[in-house]
């Protein structure tokens, strides 16, 4: 926990100030204003670093792969974090990256500066000498704030830069792939075209004419997720036919789209979440073709 700036020799908090007017030692603390304004100042410092400590556990968990990932995240989460009791208007005024080899290794560190709390229960110093805000930095490593187990380990108190400003993170521009929202829809017309024609015939041609058929994301730096599919007898002599089980997966295990082909229908198939994820099932073509038995929830 952060110390106070002014330190007086019988103590800081203001539970001393009957004691000091009950001995006579008026001189020892200077004046009871000094005392109450020490006091006030470790009020308002304790107040801004617990105002930090909140906007680092709402920052959720991108897991980016540099500290600006962490930027823009304490940079969204401060500007939508206003409350009763944390009100906005933390600022990010420094972004610094560092060198790392691991992934548990800090790979850079944020400043933020934090404008005095406006709460009646704390008045301020009498003569103005209390700062009107408090800089703290905490360093990131790839899953999160790093030095400590506890919320306010790592969040370290820091004079605050003479003349800084606001920083703005740059933008992502990581190519993602995001399951299109027509996903769903192209993978049923190009099952029911193969059905009805015989084609496309091989798994590689039922994923172009899926491809062909997808919206492409809104998104920048969006692109369509990838069908894939399996088409059951492909590669024997005789090939597959149109009644042939196919299987098509779209996307990840956190949005997995998985239709069939199976006795002349094409169906929706829906798995519990957990069994897409990677080391289960997964969100693959083989999925979209389980059995009903394989596609019960674990529990």
């Amino acid at each position: 926990m952060s110390t106070p700036r002014r330190r007086h020799a019988c103590g800081a908090g203001l539970a001393l100030v009957a004691a000091v007017a009950a001995l006579g030692l008026a001189g020892c603390a200077g004046s009871l204003r000094e005392v109450a304004a020490g006091d006030t100042e470790w009020q308002q410092r304790s107040l801004a670093e617990a105002r930090v400590v909140e906007l680092v556990k709402q920052m959720g968990d991108p897991r980016p792969d540099d500290i600006n990932g962490w930027a823009r995240a304490a940079a969204e989460t401060a500007a939508g974090s206003g409350s009763d009791v944390y009100p906005s208007g933390i600022e990010l005024i420094g972004i610094e990256a560092r060198q790392s080899e691991q992934l548990i290794e800090p790979f850079g560190a944020l400043t933020f500066r934090v404008p005095a709390a406006d709460d009646p229960a704390v008045v301020g110093d009498p003569d103005g000498d209390d700062p009107a805000a408090y800089c703290f930095t905490v360093a990131f490593d790839y899953y999160g704030k790093a030095g400590g187990e506890t919320p306010s380990d790592g969040i370290n108190s820091i004079d605050c830069p003479p003349g800084a400003v606001s920083v703005t993170p740059p933008p992502d521009t990581t190519i993602r792939s995001v399951v299109s929202a027509n996903t769903r829809e192209a993978v049923t017309a190009v099952l029911l075209e193969r059905l009805a024609t015989g084609a496309p015939t091989t798994a590689a041609e039922v994923e172009a004419a899926i491809s062909a058929r997808l919206e492409q994301p809104a998104g920048q730096y969006e692109v369509a997720a990838e069908p894939h599919a399996l088409v059951e007898g492909e590669g024997q002599s005789d090939g597959p036919g149109a009644e042939a089980r196919v299987g098509v997966a779209v996307g990840t295990g956190d949005d997995c789209v998985l239709v069939k082909s199976e006795n002349g229908a094409v169906a929706d198939v829906y798995a519990p979440r957990v069994l897409l994820q990677a080391g289960e099932l997964g969100c693959r073509p083989e999925t979209a073709l389980a059995s009903d038995e394989e596609l019960r929830p674990p529990h």
